[in-house]
Order: structure tokens, then sequence, then C-alpha cells
């Protein structure tokens, strides 16, 4: 079931969250294997992690370890849902990306590119006058 995390809990979702961004891939990996786990039982803690994350993308001084497992450990469905969901996520994350800019590792850079295209099909932007239908659509007969 879901809990309610306590201070002890989020506390230990933080180091949990702090492992996954490791520089040592091993770390990384084993942390991020358990930190979909940990969420499903606390939800809540999601948005810290995404945020996070986004912290140590913007961050010019991040290694290239530490990069890679704050993409891996948003670049799913529900670290993207979650963003796409929430405008000041969206943001940060664009942000985030603009600041990366700098990254000269091509791996690395390579791998903010597929963050974004991976965002993208998430976001869905707000029709600014009603819903726009796509022109393939079929349209159910009018029934007398």
């Amino acid at each position: 079931g879901i809990l309610e995390p306590s201070g002890g809990v989020g506390e230990l979702v933080n180091m949990l969250c702090g492992l996954c961004m490791h520089e040592y891939s091993l770390v990384r990996k084993r942390a991020q294997k358990s930190l979909p786990k940990v969420l499903r039982r606390y939800p809540q803690m999601g948005h810290d992690v995404v945020v996070e994350a986004l912290k140590v993308i913007s961050n010019s001084a991040s290694t290239k370890g530490a990069l890679n497992g704050a993409i891996y450990s948003i670049q799913n469905a529900w670290g993207l849902r979650k963003i796409a969901r929430h405008w000041g996520l969206t943001k940060h994350l664009v942000t985030s990306l603009m600041s990366a800019k700098s990254v000269e590792d091509s791996k690395v850079q390579v791998r903010l590119a597929e963050l974004w295209s991976s965002f993208v099909p998430y976001s869905f932007p707000a029709p600014l006058s009603g819903p726009l239908h796509p022109a393939g659509l079929v349209h159910d007969p009018v029934v007398a």
C-alpha cells in the first residue's frame, strides 16, 4: 500500500536519490533498481527525487557519472509524467537542459537530447480555443 513518509523515510529516500546519482556506475545501477519500488510505496517523495535530479543536471560542476545518473533516474514513464503534469517541474527541466549546454562529453549530450525527446510526448499543450481534432478523425454517424 501507499504510506505517508515520515522524517526518517524522507532521509532514506534522499540518500537513495543521492546514490542514484553516484559517480560509480555499479552503485547507481543498484540504487536505480530500488528507486521505483520505493517510490511506489512512497509516491509523495517522487517530486523531491525529480527536483534533485534536475538540480544535478543544471549544476555546471556535476560530474559525468552524476549527470548520467540524474538523467536515467527521471527518463522513465513516472518521472516524465510527473514533470509534464507539474508546470514548475517542466520549467525546471527546460532551464536545466538549457544550463547543461556547457557539458563537453558527447555521450552526456546525447543522453540530454534523449531526455528531451523522451519528454516531448508526455507534454500536452493546452489548446487556446478549445479541443482540436485531427483531420483524419472518424466522426460518429448521426443517429436519427
